[in-house]
């Protein structure tokens, strides 16, 4: 069960790639979605990223900057703590 706190990420990778990337960086308890299209993708405001050579998980793609999950998540838990309103509320 979810609840309003969890991370789920997504992509335009197949099934495969993805279960790959998440297995490769240690993410088991990630919700990784796969298989979004291209014009979804942009329609819902995600970072598209262009070839630039292989990644970790041997993909041929790497963002420019790559931040570690533990960083997110302590800056989350942090805004979380604090009851910070979302970007744009007041």
């Amino acid at each position: 069960m979810r609840t309003p706190h969890d991370a789920v990420v997504t992509s335009t990778d197949s099934r495969e790639r993805a279960a790959e990337a998440k297995e490769k960086w240690g993410l088991p308890n990630l919700t990784v979605g796969y298989g979004v299209g291209i014009e979804k993708a942009r329609e819902w405001n995600l970072y598209i990223l262009g070839g630039r050579g292989p990644t970790s998980a041997g993909v041929e793609e790497r963002p420019f900057a790559r931040p570690h999950f533990p960083e997110i998540a302590a800056a989350i838990d942090f805004a979380v703590s604090k009851n910070y309103p979302a970007r744009g509320e007041a």
